[in-house]
């Protein structure tokens, strides 16, 4: 909340808001997509060794 506050009596702090803003949506969008892709390795990985066996 101080970070609004700041941002409202500054431009600087306003253009600051909006990259936080901006960052913090960029790390929740990209966190989905980072967790299905360790998934799908060990998935992978897994059904290889058993048949080599």
């Amino acid at each position: 909340m101080a970070a609004l506050a700041l941002g409202y009596r500054s431009a600087f702090g306003v253009a600051a808001g909006l990259v936080t803003a901006a960052l913090l949506v960029a790390l929740l969008t990209a966190r989905p997509t980072r967790r299905p892709a360790p998934a799908a390795l060990p998935t992978r990985a897994v059904p290889e060794p058993c048949p080599a066996r």
